[in-house]
């Protein structure tokens, strides 16, 4: 009695996944690091976001953070931090990361499943 091979634990990656997902962090972190003059900004109390140098009194700001600026440097120089821009920026960069490896793997897995389904009819 033989039985049908188990498939792969869902928790477990393909190193090819892995290494394209590591890429897509290293995408991420370098866009939030990157200086900007223009960036997104939620104001509070502001019905939509803007792009402005969120308050600091210069417009000429540099800004870091993607795609919610989360620091800018006020006329003084000195770092002004949003609270809420780093918490979107991760969950932004969580999601990206977790729906890119789902698509990933999904594809190479079906592939498999096709493969497997094709040697089993023609074997």
């Amino acid at each position: 009695m033989t039985q049908a091979p188990r498939g792969r634990p869902w928790f477990q990656l393909h190193l090819s996944t892995c290494v394209v997902l590591m890429l897509a962090a290293g995408v991420l972190v370098g866009a939030n690091f990157v200086p900007s003059t223009r960036a997104v900004v939620w104001i509070p109390f502001a019905d939509h976001p803007s792009f402005s140098d969120s308050g600091s009194g210069n417009p000429n700001a540099d800004g870091w953070g993607w795609p919610m600026t989360f620091r800018v440097l006020n006329v003084l120089g000195e770092p002004l931090w949003r609270i809420e821009g780093v918490v979107f920026d991760v969950l932004v960069a969580l999601g990206i990361i977790f729906s890119l490896g789902f698509a990933i793997e999904w594809r190479i897995r079906r592939r498999a499943d096709d493969e497997a389904e094709f040697r089993e009819s023609i074997g």
